[in-house]
């Protein structure tokens, strides 16, 4: 009987340990570790497919958490690790298919081929 308690104790014990470890080393926990950055910019786009470029831009971008542009106030919204992306290289990413940005205005040669309703009066340079 005893050690029947015993083995069952040991593996209990050994099956928390085991959790913990796989706990310390996902994705979540590592996130927690990163220099976890958050900043807010002015990407220029009218309507839903903008905002699903501009988002998809980002969403397998390494280094970016979290990334919401709101169509209204044209304001993005970004959480990312600067270990591993810098914040201009996120507002690249989104000139790259087409949207200005604060400080990066897209190559004509890509806004030109956004399809009409996507194609927004561009600020000045």
């Amino acid at each position: 009987m005893k050690r029947i308690l015993f083995f069952a104790l040991s593996w209990a014990m050994l099956s928390t340990a085991a959790m913990a470890q796989q706990h310390a080393h996902s994705p979540a926990a590592e996130a927690d570790k990163a220099q976890v950055a958050q900043a807010e910019f002015k990407v220029w786009g009218n309507c839903m497919m903008c905002k699903k470029r501009i988002e998809g831009a980002l969403a397998d971008m390494e280094g970016v958490v979290e990334a919401h542009w709101d169509v209204d106030s044209k304001m993005m919204h970004v959480r990312y690790d600067e270990q591993v992306v810098s914040l201009m290289q996120i507002k690249k990413a989104i000139a790259g298919v087409g949207h200005d940005t604060d400080e990066v205005r897209a190559p004509d040669e890509v806004y030109n081929q956004l399809p009409g309703c996507c194609q927004y009066e561009r600020p000045e340079q």
